[in-house]
Formats: C-alpha cells, structure tokens, sequence
C-alpha cells in the first residue's frame, strides 16, 4: 500500500482536534451540570439532552474528517504492468561557446540567448534521446545522448566561454566529432542542431555536412546575432567591462552573423537554416521540422501502475454524513416534567 499524495493526511489533526473537542465539550457540561444544584432535578429539567447522542454525532463529524484526509491522500494497491514503448529520434544539440557569442546584439548576450532557446526546445521533445555538446577551436561531448532531460539541462546550465580552452570556432571539427557522438550505424534518425553566430576558421564545415550527411545525419542551424554586428566585451574578474576586444591593428573587433555558412551546412546535410529571433519563433519552425523525422524504438519497458482506492473511503465519508444530518440534537420524551403542581 502506498499513498499518491501523502501531504494530504495532515489533515486526520483536524479529526483528532475534532474527537479531543467533542470529549472535552461532553466533559464541561457534566462539570457545569454539577455546580448548577440537586444532580437529580437537574436531570430530571434536561430530560432531552443526550450526551450519547452528542458523542455519536461529535465521532461521526471526526471520522468523517477521518476518512476524507485519507481519501484525499490518495492510497493505491494492487498493481498493473503495461509495456511502453518510447518512440524518437538522437538529437544532438552543440552550442558555440567561442568568444564572439558574448556580443550583446541579443540580451543578455548570444550565448545566454542560446542556451535560453536550447530549453525551450527542450521543453518540446517527447521520447526523443538528447545529447549536448559544446565547441570552440575544438569540441566536447557534455551530455551523451540520453532519455534523461533534466541532466541534460544541467549541463547546459554549466557551459560558459571558458568550457572550450582553445579559441577560434571550428565548425568543420564539430560535425566531424557530432558523427562519432552518435554512437550508432543507423542511417536515419539522427539530427545535429547548431546553435552559433556562423564564424568559421577555416575547418570545411560544408564538405563535412555532405559527408556525415550520408551517413543519415540532418544537420539544422540557428544563427545567434545580427549582419550589423555588435563589438566582443572584455570584462574583469568581478563581471565589469573593462573595454572591447580589439584586433592586431587596435581597432575594435565587430562580430557578424555569418549566416551564410550556416545555411551552406544545413542544406549541404538535408536539413534546414533558421535566423534567430528574439520572439523565439524559429524554435517553432525548427521542432516543427525535427518532428516530421521518422522515428525509431529507442526504449521498450514495462511500467507498473497503482491502483486507486480512494473511492471506498469518500463513500464511507458521505454516508457518515449522512447519518449525521439525521440523528437528532436531542432524544424524544414520552412526558415532560412541569414542575410541583
């Protein structure tokens, strides 16, 4: 046995306050009964009173509290085994941590705007298996391919800048390491989505879309930033901009939306390109796109269901109810007493 909402059973105080109030109410009056004079004609001007009466009425109230804290908590046995079936596709998600995505043409910065649309398209997989990976001049692999989300949005959470050591962004090297990730010789079913602002240093991330390509792997792109540009901060240890990064020559670094590049791979790789918007629109367009994919078995399990058993108790509350409204405040006499004659 077990109960599905246990919270709700602090609810029986109120039924032990309710049997201790009735107890003690009883208690007064027999006290008050005494005080007032002869116990003999006192019983004989309170001939309707029924303390019995009272008590059943006091308990029934108590044991109606009772049994609905209990209801409420929802007690389950027995048991149902049912074979589920999780059906999805491997999506791996890589999201450039280089240091052009800290320019603020999205706020905070295109990184947090990132990461901020990753859980949103989170948010929107069902039974498919996600993985995250981060990449810079090289890649790393921060979350296998997993069921699990709320691990994989921890990870997300802890990806900053500094997760990739060497600079410079090498997109070529992430498809070509995304393909390894994937851990499996299926040719389909399988999705790498890049969130990045489009920089490559020369790592030919076209002729590596084609090649893993046909490999069966779909290859969408979300471009962070505008074609205007915004300059790169530097900021100090305590988080306070000290200036902007600047190039060789001194003049002030303006990162770009190479959106270009972007669109290059994801048609080169069957998939599809989308620009960031700040309303969050393209993740709409992009999971309505995965979703078409055809899915595999990813995770065949037998769950085991509890039976409910609440029903019988709220019954038992109803009737105690019931039996309440009709049970009287005081006993019938056949005569009543009207004093000395």
């Amino acid at each position: 046995m077990r109960f599905a909402e246990p919270h709700h059973l602090h609810f029986l105080w109120l039924a032990l306050a309710a049997f201790i109030w009735v107890g003690m109410s009883l208690r007064a009056k027999r006290r008050l009964k005494r005080r007032l004079g002869d116990p003999a004609l006192i019983a004989r001007l309170s001939q309707e009173a029924s303390p019995r009466l009272e008590l059943a009425k006091g308990w029934l109230l108590g044991g109606v509290i009772a049994f609905m804290a209990v209801a409420l908590a929802r007690p389950q046995w027995g048991e149902t085994e049912m074979r589920v079936v999780r059906k999805g596709i491997d999506i791996m998600i890589a999201l450039d941590t280089s240091k052009s995505m800290l320019a603020e043409d999205f706020k905070p910065n295109r990184l947090e705007a990132s990461k901020r649309a990753i859980r949103t398209l989170m948010d929107r997989l069902e039974g498919d298996r996600v993985g995250l990976m981060s990449f810079a001049g090289k890649s790393f692999v921060q979350a296998p391919l997993t069921l699990d989300y709320g691990a994989a949005r921890l990870f997300l959470d802890s990806i900053d800048v500094d997760a990739i050591p060497r600079p410079g962004t090498a997109l070529g090297v992430l498809i070509s390491d995304a393909a390894h990730a994937f851990e499996t010789e299926e040719r389909k079913h399988k999705a790498l989505v890049i969130f990045s602002d489009g920089e490559d240093h020369g790592t030919e991330p076209i002729a590596q879309a084609e090649r893993v390509h046909q490999e069966g792997i779909r290859i969408y792109c979300v471009g962070f930033g505008t074609l205007e540009g915004a300059p790169i901060p530097l900021r100090d240890e305590e988080g306070n901009v000290t200036g902007s990064k600047k190039d060789r020559e001194g003049r002030v670094v303006i990162s770009k939306l190479e959106e270009d590049i972007l669109r290059d791979v994801a048609l080169a790789a069957g998939g599809a390109y989308y620009r960031a918007t700040r309303r969050g629109d393209e993740i709409d367009a992009l999971y309505g796109e995965i979703s078409q994919m055809e899915q595999k078995e990813l995770k065949d399990e037998m769950t085991r269901n509890f039976e409910d058993r609440f029903q019988w108790l709220a019954g038992l509350a109803l009737l105690g109810l019931f039996v309440e409204f009709f049970i009287p405040q005081k006993r019938r006499v056949a005569g009543s007493w009207t004093g000395r004659s």
